[in-house]
């Protein structure tokens, strides 16, 4: 993913992989919520299932960056460098 952002034409300041920071949600949620009303119990209820199974097995991450546009002709630069 790295790679790819900065083959469009952007320079990495910082990169950190945040996943262990992610918060559980506290608290009540409301009853009604616009996924529940458009999607409807079932199918909210399924796709809540699968985020847990995929958080269990680390299938997500998540990353927190900073990035810096660069010039056209770095970015070349950085493509060749990418692709040899």
């Amino acid at each position: 993913m790295q790679a790819m952002i900065e083959a469009a034409g952007f320079d990495v300041l910082k990169w950190d992989d945040v996943t262990s920071l992610k918060e559980e949600s506290a608290g009540p949620r409301p009853v009604q919520t616009i996924q529940k009303l458009v999607m409807g119990k079932a199918l909210l209820a399924k796709i809540m299932h699968v985020g847990q199974l995929n958080d269990a097995e680390k299938r997500l991450i998540m990353i927190q960056a900073v990035f810096e546009r660069i010039e056209k002709g770095e970015v070349i630069e950085q493509i060749s460098k990418i692709h040899g």
